[in-house]
């Protein structure tokens, strides 16, 4: 009564890339062309290919830093020698990049999965036009670590981007339209001030947004100062055109002051200014002028090339500030009083610099931490034996541990009652 196809679609790894952890194994590009073969000799439809293993996570599921396409030859090299339909995803990102994989023979059809999760309409919106719609995925990685550590848990995993990833039924696709027009007043152009004023947009508000800074993206936009960040910055202009298409007023370079504030006599206030790194008062020679916070380095206000750099804080601020000082010829060391670099950092983002980090000669000292700044040196403390010092020589001190939030007005909290705090001003934390 009914006709029935069957497709049968191989996934393979065509290259499981442990040469680039330093070991002699795994599948190799040359092995997995044949492998290819014998998978099409046994009557597959099509081949979908990919790459690494949980072994090589990052040259599978990559963060940030990787390029755009970068393993595309993989499926270049068997597309010619097979002949089946190949697929691959090849870390595509934009529609023009999927098009011109297409054209160039690189591939047969398009594969998508990370870019799925941040914006599931990333299909419809290719179709009609509208590419500059489409919320990028940034390779942050917050899918798969939500998802492991939500997992024992009985959690799903998230998308830092996308709210409603896994949320679906109690999310809805769009907003009850309750705004009537009503005037909002968000605070800051961050991701959490740009997120706030495109829901109340979406909610049919009226939307006036200040940003001190000449630019959107607050502290994202320094998190994309490092070397091979720039992704991150999508998350912002992706934000900004959606506020941009549904009508906000963005008013960059204006202080929130309360005057400006209550001029608008707004329904509601979103306090969305976000936050900073401080100097922790109690280290002693705080306040020298060779002390300096990674905000100085990252927004560019403070450059130094050629010194001896001792790093505060190994997270990944912090290493990604000691990545962007090595790249400008510094000597870098960094201080971390846990036992270990990076501690509650997703291990991939780990994998990630560290080399980089190596590769420059940067020195890490853990279980240390500082205790006082001098004209010319650092000296540190032992977390494991109390009283054991060191001193460490060095021009100058980058702080790179914990956020404080931007300092505001308190009087404006009195402008209305419906006054919220979002992202850093609640509490610090990640995009997510």
């Amino acid at each position: 009564k009914y006709a029935v196809t069957v497709f049968g679609v191989a996934s393979l790894t065509v290259d499981e890339y442990f040469r680039n952890y330093g070991y002699d194994v795994g599948i190799t590009l040359d092995e997995g062309i044949k492998i290819a073969k014998l998978i099409e000799s046994y009557g597959a439809d099509a081949l979908d290919i990919s790459s690494g293993t949980y072994d090589t996570m990052n040259t599978w599921l990559e963060p940030v830093t990787y390029e755009c396409g970068w393993r595309k030859g993989n499926a270049a090299a068997v597309k010619k020698a097979v002949n089946i339909p190949v697929i691959a995803a090849n870390l595509i990102r934009t529609p023009d990049q999927a098009e011109k994989q297409l054209e160039d023979g690189t591939q047969d059809m398009i594969g998508l999965g990370r870019p799925l999760l941040a914006d599931p309409y990333w299909p419809q919106k290719a179709q009609e036009g509208r590419p500059e719609d489409i919320r990028r995925c940034i390779c942050c990685l917050w899918c798969i670590e939500s998802m492991y550590k939500g997992a024992m848990k009985d959690e799903s995993g998230q998308c830092a981007l996308n709210p409603r990833t896994c949320y679906e039924n109690t999310i809805p696709k769009s907003p009850v339209k309750d705004g009537g027009g009503r005037m909002v007043a968000v605070i800051g152009a961050g991701p959490s001030g740009l997120t706030a004023a495109k829901t109340l947009l979406e909610r049919g508000f009226a939307v006036t947004v200040f940003e001190i800074n000449e630019r959107p993206g607050g502290q994202l936009a320094q998190a994309a100062v490092p070397p091979h960040k720039e992704k991150l910055m999508w998350a912002v202009e992706d934000l900004m055109t959606a506020c941009v298409k549904l009508g906000a007023d963005i008013r960059f370079s204006t202080e929130a002051a309360y005057d400006n504030i209550k001029e608008l006599e707004p329904y509601a206030v979103f306090n969305c200014a976000g936050g900073h790194t401080g100097k922790p008062r109690m280290i002693k020679g705080y306040d020298k002028e060779n002390v300096y916070t990674l905000n100085d380095i990252l927004q560019g206000s403070v450059s130094i090339t050629k010194k001896n750099v001792a790093v505060i804080g190994s997270g990944m601020s912090g290493l990604e500030t000691a990545e962007t000082l090595a790249f400008g010829k510094n000597k870098v060391t960094v201080i971390e009083m846990a036992d270990s670099i990076a501690p509650n950092t997703w291990k991939q983002h780990i994998d990630d610099i560290m080399p980089r980090l190596n590769e420059k000669g940067t020195k890490f000292y853990t279980s240390w931490k500082l205790v006082s700044v001098n004209d010319s040196s650092i000296e540190i403390e032992s977390t494991k034996i109390p009283g054991l010092l060191k001193n460490i020589p060095c021009d100058c001190v980058v702080l790179a541990a914990g956020v404080a939030k931007n300092p505001i007005d308190e009087k404006r909290k009195s402008i209305t009652s419906r006054y919220f705090e979002c992202g850093d001003a609640r509490q610090s934390g990640r995009i997510a």
